[in-house]
């Protein structure tokens, strides 16, 4: 499992165990999953319908089938970079928005708790909190994902955005 879920764009990567799966919180990583709710009505994209947990019947607690419809995969654009921040981070999210965008970069910026939020419930009601502070968000950091849910760069409060447009464009060359 952590072979393909848990496979890091790095080189010299090792993975440890292959059966275990664990999130890498780092660039390369694949987008950790988290359950979420829209916010606004553009938020989610399009092409993406709620989960349907009904086949899991009674082996899935009551909230589940209400709660967990779409995972913070979903609302990756598969033809732009996604830009996840917190309120900590808003400044820093517009500015490598911009410089993005200047350099021909499309980009979707999503604020946790304005675009969405995490549905927090039953076994894992810890996991937004987790997820927010496992990328540094609550810090002022921001998140750019690549439109196939990888992580291109965690862009950390202090850094320079310009980085951030480096690597991306390195990337599409």
């Amino acid at each position: 499992m952590n072979m393909h879920l848990g496979y890091v764009y790095e080189e010299n990567h090792q993975v440890v165990n292959p059966a275990e799966f664990i999130p890498a919180y780092r660039a390369g990583a694949r987008l950790s999953h988290a359950w979420i709710r829209s916010l606004r009505s553009d938020a989610l994209p399009s092409r993406v319908k709620p989960v349907d947990l009904s086949y899991l019947g009674e082996d899935m607690q009551p909230y589940a089938h209400r709660q967990w419809q779409y995972s913070t995969l979903d609302i990756v654009p598969v033809d732009a970079f996604a830009l996840f921040h917190s309120t900590a981070g808003t400044d820093r999210a517009r500015s490598v928005q911009d410089a993005l965008v200047r350099n021909g970069v499309a980009v979707r910026r999503l604020e946790v708790g304005q675009a969405f939020d995490f549905t927090d419930v039953g076994e894992d009601a810890t996991a937004g909190k987790r997820w927010v502070e496992s990328y540094g968000l609550h810090e002022g950091n921001v998140l750019l994902i690549r439109p196939d849910q990888h992580v291109a760069a965690v862009h950390h409060a202090n850094g320079d955005e310009n980085d951030v447009v480096r690597k991306v464009l390195d990337m599409r060359l």
